[in-house]
This record gives C-alpha cells, structure tokens and sequence, in this order.
C-alpha cells in the first residue's frame, strides 16, 4: 500500500497530462500512488495514460468516468486511493520535486494535524511568473485553528494540500453538488475539526491555460451563477455552525455579505434591477444580525475613493511582504 496518494482529474488534456504525471513521479518523496481520472476526455488523454500505466505498473492508474466535473472526478478517485495521505493535482499544472516530501512530512511531525498545505505560484503558458506568491496575498501560511482566516481569504489551492485519510473519512469528501467552491467548503469542514499547518515553500505551479477542469470566471452571467452557489453553499454554514464564537460567525457573515454586494452591482449592469432590492435586503439583515456597519462603511468609502483604495491595498501588500508564518493558538475544535 502506497503512502500517499495523489489524484490527478483530467478533462482534454491529452497535450499535458503527462507532465503533470512525470512531475509527481520526480518527487524526492518516492512512496506514493498517482491515479489519474479521466472526466470524459474526447482527445488523446487515454493513449497518453495506457504508456505511463504499461511503463509504471501499479504505480500509475487510469480511471475513466461520464462527464460529471472536477468535484466527482476527485471523489473517484478518492474512493480508490489506498494511501495514508492524499494530494490533487491539476493535469495542466506541475509539483516541484519536494513538494510531497514536505506535504507528508508536516503530517508525520505532527499526529494531530488534519492536513499541511504548501505555497503556490502562478505561471502563464510560456512559463512566465504571474504570481509569486498565493499564500503572501492572504498574510502568509497560518498554523493551529484556521477556520478564522479561511473566512477571510482562500489561501489553500486545491493542489497544495495534503490531508490524512481518516480526516476525509470523518468529514466527507467534495460536495458534488457544489460545482464551484467545493474545495473551500471540504478545507472548511476539515478546519471546523482539526489543526492545519501552511508550510511558506513555494512547491507547485498553477499553469493559467485558456481553460482547465475549475478555473476562469467567464463573462459576467458565469461570475452572477458562480456567485449564487458560493452563497448558497456558505451560508448553510451561518444556520450550521452555531457552536462558533460570534466573531468566527461574523467573519463568514462579512464574506457572504460581498458576495451579495458584489451580485447587486452585476444585476445592475446587466439591466436586471428588479432582482437587485431582494439582494439588497439580505445585506441588511446581515448587518443587523453580524453589526457589519463599519465593514459596510469601509466598503462603500474604498468604492468612492478608488485612490484611497488603491493605497490601503499598497500598504496591505507591503505589511504582508514582511509577515513571517502566523501560527494560531492550539485551543480544542470550536
């Protein structure tokens, strides 16, 4: 039994699939499984992967299913890994060589961690750096109880993280139901339960195609039903997790409340204004229940003075290019 699987789902890939494989079989940490999902590819991607499971044996496997998603093609995947640890992979993106070695090894030193994440940085097609640093943007990797500031930010991509098995077979695996964000939800209900530890090495390479199994925001109609299942799938959290301080609560509250913000002004500019005052409405019940006025205040003041707003992000991005790791008190699951 391999100690650590990592899933690679694939959809029309058949051009780079294969060094997303060759980039988890460089690993320094050799005692893993690679089971690629394929999503219904219509290309190549089948005779790519028969070659790497002839050469590779057991070590790599090919499984195919109908259409259904990124979510459904993980959750495969998932159902047949016999690893300890689990890892993703986009097929269009790449591991650095230690990548697994420090993934794994945070578990190991530490038995009462869920999951360890690692930092990513974005390349375009030709390989130039987009972004150095996902992690830097959300004020650096945070250790202990993160669900606070997974709130506030998503500093985990789907393919940096590591997580115990048995955590996933407490909380469950991605919500298929849930076609955008299913990875944010499954790193909040791992967080709800147990530490997490986020490691400051850069250890794998977003590629931005023109398009992948998850990523792009489309036209504004794509960002309006993106926006409406990230409602809908966060906010169940609100009425769910009650057993949360208020101020944990408060911080899920502010970040719902954008996403209304921010489905008002798309109505708006795309002449559906008779939707806009039921969007309007749940803003204000929220900032009732979650005393938000300061945060709408903030809000509404970076909007009339872009200036000021261009400033705040300035020194935010400064403050955070000097922030070492914050590590979380270990306090008991919330």
């Amino acid at each position: 039994m391999a100690k650590v699987s990592v899933i690679i789902p694939t959809y029309n890939r058949a051009t780079v699939v294969g060094e997303a494989v060759e980039s988890v079989l460089g690993q320094t940490y050799r005692d893993g499984e690679i089971i690629v999902v394929d999503d219904g590819s219509t290309d190549g991607t089948g005779e790519v992967m028969s070659n790497y499971v002839a050469r590779f044996g057991a070590r790599v496997s090919y499984l195919r299913q109908r259409n259904a998603g990124a979510p459904a093609a993980r959750n495969v995947g998932l159902r047949a890994a016999t690893g300890e640890y689990v890892a993703f992979l986009d097929s269009d993106d790449l591991y650095l060589p230690r990548r697994l070695e420090v993934g794994v090894g945070a578990l190991e030193d530490d038995p009462q961690c869920g999951a360890s994440y690692v930092d990513a940085q974005t390349v375009d097609a030709q390989g130039a750096v987009l972004l150095r640093s996902r992690v830097r943007r959300f004020g650096g990797p945070a250790s202990g109880w993160i669900l606070p500031a997974l709130f506030r930010g998503d500093p985990i991509a789907t393919n940096a993280i590591t997580i115990r098995r048995s955590v996933l077979d407490e909380v469950g695996l991605f919500d298929e139901k849930l076609w955008s964000g299913q990875d944010t939800d499954l790193w909040w209900r791992i967080a709800k339960r147990y530490p997490m530890r986020g490691l400051p090495e850069v250890l794998y390479v977003i590629r931005e195609f023109e398009s992948s199994l998850s990523r792009g925001l489309g036209r504004p109609e794509d960002r309006l039903k993106r926006l409406a299942i990230w409602i809908e799938g966060q906010s169940r959290y609100l009425d769910l997790w009650t057993d949360l301080p208020f101020s944990t609560r408060r911080l899920l509250a502010r970040r719902i409340w954008g996403y209304h913000h921010e489905k008002a002004r798309l109505l708006l500019r795309l002449g559906r204004a008779e939707e806009a005052p039921a969007v309007r409405a749940r803003m204000r019940e929220l900032e009732r229940e979650f005393h938000l006025r300061l945060h709408v205040l903030r809000s509404n003041l970076g909007q009339r003075l872009p200036s000021l707003q261009r400033l705040w992000a300035r020194a935010r991005e400064l403050r955070m290019n000097r922030l070492q790791p914050v590590i979380f008190p270990q306090a008991g699951p919330r």
